[in-house]
């Protein structure tokens, strides 16, 4: 980032890289985090979630811990426990979707307002800081999970498995979120959302779908699209990869759309998703994409239909996963994960 924006400060200004030294650097970044800097500023217009029709967009994931939370401001940047978290003066729950995520939104904005009027922190004992609770939202420690931006629907650059979301650690906490928690999708349906879309952990090449039937068998779908780290063989860790999600809205039904390209010149992709909620038009959208698949004897997922025809295929743990463009005849899906079945 440092490097990054010494290069933009030097065609900023119409002058070579070495010519921008490390101060004029760093007060770049002090200047833009004071009032009416563009970080600043940035802070005051983001928001926690947002909800357009039938889809919501948070940063990490919608962790059914966390459904319906909203921490008290009184919460501390500290190694803190659920329970405390709860009982704090404050600390509110919601059983409406909508009110809930109005909520989260209405205590960042607080919470950032608060940061710009005090953000140094205090020499006293114990040290604090305006927009502290809001830190300790981003923090796993912090927040204890209890949190919509660093949970993940991620893991081996897929949808994860059980043992990620049951067993696997992370801080003290489950290392990813269940992507297919009844809970979660029966507390999303109730709030007419049928689609989540999230960013956070990078899912490889693709983003990283799951499709199935929903709560009526009209559809519901997760969308993880941080197609960051894509390459191995690039500088930028990229290899000029690039991924569009765009999501067109109608009267009681929606569809995505996805488009884009793998890194290192290994194709480019542009379909739609099967679409979600009553479509009366007749649905053009791919019905494979999304879900999980048997190739020979492994179970993979069905990640992209690629403009040459072929679908792109992956399977993968931890930080690492492994790609194949087949044919549809070389591979079977089915309607529920096998790797997210409980026991």
């Amino acid at each position: 980032a440092f490097e990054h924006r010494r290069q933009e400060l030097a065609e900023m200004s119409a002058k070579r890289s070495a010519e921008v030294n490390d101060n004029e650097v760093l007060q770049s970044f002090l200047e833009s985090v004071k009032s009416g800097g563009a970080v600043a500023r940035y802070l005051q217009h983001a928001q926690i979630g947002v909800i357009l029709e039938d889809t919501l967009f948070v940063h990490g994931a919608v962790e059914e811990s966390a459904l319906g939370f909203v921490p008290s401001r009184l919460t501390r940047y500290t190694n803190n426990t659920r329970e405390g978290l709860r009982s704090l003066p404050g600390a509110s729950s919601y059983d409406d979707l909508h009110g809930w995520i109005a909520a989260l939104n209405h205590f960042a904005k607080d919470e950032v307002e608060a940061w710009l009027q005090r953000p140094d922190w205090s020499q006293g004992v114990p040290r604090s800081r305006g927009g502290e609770a809001l830190m300790a939202y981003q923090s796993r420690a912090a927040s204890c999970l209890l949190t919509v931006v660093v949970s993940c629907y991620v893991d081996g650059k897929n949808m994860p498995t059980r043992q990620a979301i049951d067993q696997d650690k992370e801080e003290g906490f489950s290392k990813c979120s269940d992507p297919l928690s009844q809970k979660v999708v029966e507390y999303l349906h109730r709030g007419n959302v049928r689609r989540v879309v999230v960013g956070h952990k990078p899912s490889g090449e693709a983003p990283a779908i799951l499709r199935t039937s929903g709560v009526d068998g009209k559809g519901y779908e997760v969308i993880s699209a941080d197609t960051n780290y894509a390459s191995s063989k690039d500088e930028q860790m990229r290899g000029e990869s690039w991924c569009e999600v765009c999501i067109s809205q109608d009267l009681g039904h929606s569809q995505t759309r996805l488009r884009g390209q793998r890194p290192d010149g290994l194709g480019d992709y542009d379909f739609k998703l099967r679409a979600l909620g009553n479509d009366p038009t007749g649905d053009d959208g791919d019905p494979l994409v999304g879900h999980q698949a048997r190739y020979g004897k492994q179970w993979v997922w069905v990640r992209l239909k690629l403009k040459t025809g072929d679908y792109l295929l992956s399977r993968g743990y931890g930080r690492t996963a492994e790609y194949w463009a087949k044919k549809a005849s070389d591979f079977q899906v089915v309607d529920f994960p096998p790797v997210l079945q409980k026991a």
